[in-house]
């Protein structure tokens, strides 16, 4: 799928879900066990996805409001513009890069609990 505008509300099911040129103010995916690939052109609001243990990988063309991702295991990238960002990165021992500004009160919130998972959230470029 490509192009959506409005708001993203999805449940696949276990199915892997791929959408690019999101122009959606808010997004919620929950695919339980399949992969989530989301790109945005867009800056959205609130933006939360949960693979239930299934990869997911997030790109913004312009800075989001506020991001929550959780995998169970699975991998998380999240690129993002420059800026700054309260960022929270969980990944109980798997591993995980970091490599945006982050200032703790800033207006952009990013967090990221893999349960395991490598984790990583990295300027777009």
């Amino acid at each position: 799928m490509n192009g959506l505008t409005g708001n993203l509300d999805a449940d696949t099911g276990g199915a892997p879900l791929s959408v690019s040129r999101i122009a959606a103010a808010n997004a919620t995916v929950t695919t339980e066990d399949g992969s989530a690939r989301l790109a945005f052109t867009s800056a959205p609001d609130n933006v939360l996805v949960s693979t239930g243990g299934g990869p997911a990988w997030l790109t913004f063309a312009r800075a989001p409001g506020a991001v929550a991702v959780s995998t169970y295991d699975g991998s998380a990238d999240v690129e993002v513009p420059g800026g700054q960002y309260t960022v929270t990165a969980e990944s109980d021992g798997g591993p995980q890069q970091v490599s945006i500004a982050s200032s703790p009160g800033a207006h952009h919130t990013i967090s990221v609990n893999t349960g395991g998972g490598p984790l990583t959230i990295e300027p777009r470029g």
